[in-house]
């Protein structure tokens, strides 16, 4: 059986007892539960956790689940059929998920179901299959990462500074580290017929020198993946949704499609076979124009993807 482990954060505010009983009540049968005795904060929380996977449990391979993500019913499947298939295909594959701002009708998404693309919402690790391969490379930049964020105090009143680094008074020692590091970047990896070109070098390179970089937790995994040459891939097909603190109810859960630009999240039949994917680098299947949330940020993001999709 997959083992599913939950690494529950603590603090005064946890709801690890809920949490538990709930876990205990699922149908799941092999389960782990690491119980945190004292408030990590969302980014030490998931680092810790890729630790326990990978330099403790040293397990191959993992599927990143983050609290409130939602995915159909072949997720796992697809998903590590989906890394199968790319880590063979490309030398430089970091990661690989089913979660994306797909606005196409439930018909045509049967259209689509084996194409994928480059991330389009780079800076979000809401879920992710990764290997222990990439972790390895990864991991001595979010170690570094992480000591930054032991040194933010563990009172009660730096919880949200730990989640959010960014807000921390000494948080320019995390932009220092960075924009020093990126002077001495070079490529890691032998770039071969299989090697994925990343559309996002110049734009991250942009992102990551600037004196405001955003240091927060998504983005330091971005930052590592950038660093290493590593691309993140996902379906172009959304196979997840993100429900936030508002969660679905019975009367939602068909158009909830979603707060998050009413995206919705339809089941595809006999997905899970799917083995063998198409890889395109096009714009228009990423944000179609029919997309409202283009519709609303048009000009600032066609003046960022402007040097991404050609």
């Amino acid at each position: 059986h997959i083992p599913f482990i939950f690494a529950l954060d603590g603090g005064p505010e946890s709801t690890q007892k809920e949490h538990i009983s709930l876990i205990k009540k699922s149908k799941l049968q092999h389960t782990i539960i690491v119980v945190r005795d004292r408030n990590y904060g969302c980014p030490k929380n998931h680092i810790d956790a890729y630790r326990f996977v990978f330099d403790w449990c040293k397990y191959k391979k993992m599927i990143m689940l983050q609290e409130d993500i939602v995915v159909t019913p072949t997720y796992i499947t697809l998903m590590l059929n989906l890394h199968d298939w790319a880590t063979k295909k490309y030398t430089n594959i970091g990661a690989v998920h089913g979660y994306s701002y797909c606005f196409l009708s439930p018909e045509e998404k049967k259209e689509h179901t084996a194409i994928v693309v480059e991330d389009s919402v780079f800076w979000l690790f809401r879920t992710f299959c990764m290997s222990s391969q990439t972790w390895n490379i990864l991991k001595p930049i979010m170690y570094t990462y992480e000591n930054f964020i032991d040194q933010i105090p563990w009172t009660n009143a730096y919880a949200k500074k730990r989640s959010k680094p960014g807000l921390w008074e000494d948080s320019y020692k995390i932009r220092d580290w960075i924009h020093k590091s990126l002077q001495h970047k070079t490529t890691k990896i032998n770039k071969k017929e299989t090697f994925l070109d990343s559309g996002y070098q110049a734009p991250f390179y942009k992102e990551f020198s600037s004196p405001r970089v955003y240091i927060n937790e998504d983005n330091s995994m971005a930052y590592a993946f950038f660093m290493h040459d590593l691309v993140k891939i996902h379906t172009l097909v959304n196979r997840a949704i993100s429900i936030g603190e508002y969660g679905l109810s019975e009367e939602s859960s068909k158009e909830f499609a979603l707060l998050e630009n009413k995206i919705s999240l339809d089941a595809i039949d006999q997905e899970h076979i799917l083995k063998d994917f198409i890889y395109i680098k096009n714009k228009k299947y990423i944000y179609p124009e029919t997309c409202p949330f283009i519709s609303k940020n048009s000009k600032k993001l066609d003046a960022f993807l402007s040097d991404i999709y050609t």
